[in-house]
């Protein structure tokens, strides 16, 4: 009888589904972070919400303030944001006082350098006169810059994030998380400019009034170094003091997947960069088990909706105006987790209609557990397939049933005056007979 059973057992479960969960990336540095970058869902996480000192990854929410003060002053000037950018600013003493054991770009008081030459001195040899600059660009003077970084971060919902200056020389008041760091990171690289610029492995930066032309390399050993280059990587921000140790906030894209990794307080194990090994192995852990799919395509049937007095119609079809893809575990059925709702902007739809005339909307929601089940995944316009047109026809037909509602409703009217009329006078005879 137990034999039986543990038979039976056996072949229950192997009717069962299987799932096998992906073992996570290899990680040796005490903190350490994996998100999507478009929703800012965590892919994996080791120790993201505790609190670390960002060394030079501060400079990426420094040049991301100067490119939303570029952005901001080419809309106020009516230029283009490039030609912004390549407008120069005047290096002040102030900006140059930095320590002397600080990263530096080798700037001097007076000089005179574009913007954008000053955030590629930032961002790929770290310099840390170069980042006041940039900062006293923004705001006017250092402290007032830290105030508007700590305001920003905020804004990004970086709530553990307290910054001191614009360049990430250590403070016992600078500090963030990893958390926070990537939600930093995410905001910065929707910036075409900030993309363009962490990509760079080499810039040769113009002679200026004070410094002649040189050539530059980026810091990013995952952009420029035989053994820790990453094919898929978008570019980063290093960081680097004797209390924070290696730090490495990177970003890396395949096949539509875009993600974006934090890893602080990193040593040097056996001659190995953890920070580097442990972000690689964080891009793989994500390309490895995460996909891009479509949930909707451009220009698919979505609803009917009744239409009146339409030529030959008497429902219009509603087509998505765009196609939408979101990041999913690899092997996620679809049909299991995705639910789709339809809003009507009308109730009822009369002819004419134009072809792409907005109708409603599709509201597409993730009902697992990697999303919001609360919050649609996507929202995409729905639109009419194609043009409606009024039909003469149904016009002369509607008249007619209102000359015909009219007609019957007063016969009726007049049905029902006679008929009283006619109780009236009998009921008048009888009286009379009575007397």
């Amino acid at each position: 009888m137990k034999k039986f059973i543990s038979l039976t057992i056996l072949f229950v479960m192997m009717l069962l589904p299987v799932f096998v969960l992906a073992e996570g990336p290899a990680l040796r540095a005490p903190h350490a972070l994996l998100v999507e970058a478009e929703t800012g869902n965590v892919l994996w996480a080791h120790h993201a919400e505790e609190k670390v000192y960002p060394a030079s990854t501060t400079k990426i929410l420094t040049v991301l303030l100067a490119l939303e003060k570029a952005e901001a002053d080419a809309a106020a000037n009516g230029i283009s944001v490039e030609e912004q950018l390549n407008t120069s600013i005047e290096v002040s003493a102030s900006a140059c006082a930095v320590p002397l054991d600080s990263s530096m770009m080798g700037l001097k008081p007076g000089e005179q350098i574009t913007i954008y030459n000053c955030i590629m001195g930032t961002m790929l040899i770290s310099g840390n006169e170069s980042a006041n600059v940039l900062g006293e660009y923004v705001s006017g003077d250092l402290n007032a810059f830290s105030e508007k970084m700590n305001a920003r971060a905020r804004e990004l919902g970086a709530k553990d994030t307290h910054f001191v200056n614009a360049n990430g020389y250590y403070d016992e008041f600078h500090y963030t998380t990893p958390a926070d760091m990537a939600k930093i990171m995410c905001a910065a690289i929707k910036h075409d400019v900030f993309r363009q610029v962490i990509s760079t492995s080499v810039y040769t930066l113009p002679a200026t009034n004070m410094n002649e032309e040189r050539v530059i390399y980026n810091s990013n050993k995952l952009l420029n170094s035989d053994t820790y280059r990453f094919s898929q990587t978008i570019g980063g921000k290093t960081g680097y003091t004797d209390i924070a140790k290696n730090c490495l906030v990177a970003a890396a894209e395949k096949e539509g997947v875009t993600v974006v990794s934090a890893v602080f307080e990193a040593s040097i194990i056996d001659g190995e960069y953890v920070s580097y090994t442990d972000t690689q192995n964080l891009f793989r852990y994500a390309f490895d088990n995460y996909e891009r799919v479509e949930i909707a395509a451009e220009a698919e049937p979505v609803a009917e909706q009744p239409i009146k007095r339409a030529k030959g119609y008497k429902n219009a079809k509603l087509v998505t105006q765009t196609s939408a893809s979101i990041i999913v575990p690899k092997g996620t059925v679809l049909a299991d987790v995705l639910k789709r709702s339809v809003v009507f902007d009308n109730e009822t739809l009369k002819a004419p209609l134009e072809e792409g005339a907005p109708l409603g909307t599709l509201e597409i929601y993730y009902t697992g557990d990697f999303y919001s089940e609360t919050e649609p995944v996507a929202t995409i316009r729905l639109l009419a397939d194609h043009a409606y047109e009024y039909s003469v026809w149904s016009v002369i037909r509607d008249i007619l049933l209102w000359i015909l509602g009219i007609i019957i409703g007063i016969i009726v009217v007049l049905f029902l005056w006679m008929r009283i009329s006619m109780i009236r006078r009998s009921r008048r005879r009888r009286r009379r007979r009575r007397y």
